[in-house]
């Protein structure tokens, strides 16, 4: 925003003023502890929030202001009441020029921009008059300060012209203020520089015979042309900030796909899987599957991998008589009986058998049941006296 009021004389002085307080005690807050630091207002920044209807930047100028002047111990949020009783307290003691309390009856960021100037001026002379803090800082750059040794707090103006104007600049902004020497004028300051361009102007339109303007070209071009630069970048660096700030990127969301709901749900009862694969299964494959029938166990019957194993040499060695009794089986699938052991065709279904082992004739020959993997239990009462 570029400002649009065009200030007086005065208003300059204000302005400079402001800033040189900023520039000057924000560097020496480390000295003491309780001392609000103001916001790093620029000059070209100050003329701007200043002209704003709300501003968050003057907002924190007056809280630390006020802190300062009011001595508080903890920093002030709201200022309204605050500066409201300040200003009430200099009126009754006529420290401020003004007729009446302009914050009593409506908000700060209504006031004009010459009230509101005013008063941000006033409260860096409250400050000067008032603060503990700014008091410290200033008794303690005075006490360690050797003889013709700079001071840091001590603004001193960097050059005069052939006119004894006196000119000022401040902190690290390139800004130039002349100022007037007569009386009569006292306070009137104008604005002769904001960027290098105009400082290479003002170097340009003054003289290298006088000797007081040849020492001010001298600290123009070796100090302030490098302040200069950096403020130009600084600027440039803080348009871009602003720009990414608000700049909104365009962001594609897709919505999170989360698991369904209408899954089918793991079944771990095999039996009924087996079912569902029947009914989904291909009616040519269901006649396939008619012609070929699995065995199945035999009621009554103890199943074993072990008494079914026909590679165990163990029924090798044995000769048991069996005794088979079957109820509809073709004999066609009783062809494989080699040395006790029953090999069933795969076409084979044997609804039921019974097998009774002599187990005389295993006593006989020195072979225990444990030997064959069967359970005593199962032993047939007749066999087990022995």
């Amino acid at each position: 925003m570029e400002s649009s009021h065009l200030f007086t004389g005065i208003q300059h002085w204000q302005i400079a003023f402001i800033y040189a307080f900023i520039s000057t005690f924000n560097p020496q807050c480390h000295l003491v502890s309780n001392y609000y630091k103001l916001p790093e207002l620029l000059p070209e920044e100050i003329e701007t929030e200043i002209q704003k209807e709300k501003s968050t930047a003057i907002d924190q100028y007056i809280c630390s202001c006020l802190g300062n002047a009011l001595n508080r111990k903890h920093p002030i949020e709201s200022y309204n009441n605050a500066l409201q009783q300040i200003i009430t307290d200099k009126l009754k003691s006529y420290d401020v020029d003004l007729a009446r309390n302009p914050v009593s009856n409506q908000k700060f960021h209504t006031l004009d921009i010459t009230t509101k100037l005013y008063l941000l001026y006033c409260m860096i002379e409250w400050q000067l008059q008032d603060s503990h803090a700014v008091r410290s800082i200033i008794e303690i750059a005075y006490s360690n300060r050797a003889k013709n040794k700079y001071n840091p707090i001590k603004m001193t103006p960097i050059g005069t012209d052939s006119k004894k104007r006196n000119y000022w600049q401040f902190g690290e902004s390139p800004y130039v203020w002349r100022d007037s020497i007569k009386v009569n004028e006292l306070g009137q300051w104008e604005t002769v520089c904001t960027n290098k361009t105009e400082l290479e102007q003002l170097v340009e339109s003054l003289s290298n015979k006088n000797r007081a303007e040849k020492q001010l070209i001298k600290y123009i071009t070796d100090v302030l042309y490098e302040v200069a630069d950096k403020a130009e970048k600084k600027k440039w660096r803080k348009e871009r900030a602003e720009i990414r700030k608000a700049f909104v990127p365009e962001v594609s969301i897709t919505p999170l796909q989360l698991r369904s709901r209408n899954k089918v749900k793991v079944n771990y009862n095999f039996d009924d899987i087996y079912e569902s694969n029947e009914e989904d299964s291909d009616p040519f494959e269901e006649e396939k599957s008619d012609t070929t029938e699995t065995p199945t166990k035999s009621v009554g019957t103890r199943w074993s991998s072990r008494l079914n194993n026909t590679d165990d040499g163990r029924w090798n060695e044995l000769t048991p008589t069996i005794d088979t009794t079957t109820e509809d089986v073709d004999t066609n699938r009783t062809e494989g009986m080699e040395d006790g052991v029953i090999i069933v065709d795969e076409d084979s279904v044997m609804k039921e058998m019974t097998i009774n082992v002599n187990y005389q004739q295993m006593k006989d020959e020195g072979t225990h049941f444990m030997d064959i993997g069967m359970d005593e239990s199962v032993i047939p009462a007749n066999n087990q006296s022995s």
